[in-house]
């Protein structure tokens, strides 16, 4: 098996590492798993800060939504009446 094959997964560097002495052999496993470790912690941390931004985002997005009026909203109450209301239609 080649060192770039060795490069790919956790379980090809654990193939190559049969083939090697024991002590070097442990060293090379252990870099491994130490370094998919890190790799999973960073990618961990990184989803993690992605979706937290991306809530406060939607957050920001939908408190604004909620506070514009539509269109003709402020010329219409809750008791305008349908000829009151296609007034405003027709002046939109």
């Amino acid at each position: 098996m080649s060192g770039a094959a060795a490069r790919d997964t956790l379980g090809s560097v654990v193939a190559a590492s049969e083939h090697l002495p024991d002590p070097l052999a442990g060293q090379l496993v252990d870099g491994a798993r130490e370094a998919f470790v890190l790799g999973f912690r960073v990618t961990a941390v990184t989803t993690a800060l992605i979706a937290k931004g991306t809530a406060v985002l939607i957050a920001v997005f939908l408190r604004r939504a909620g506070t514009e009026p539509d269109v003709g909203e402020e010329t219409l109450s809750r008791d305008s009446g349908p000829a009151e209301v296609a007034a405003v239609e027709e002046a939109a």
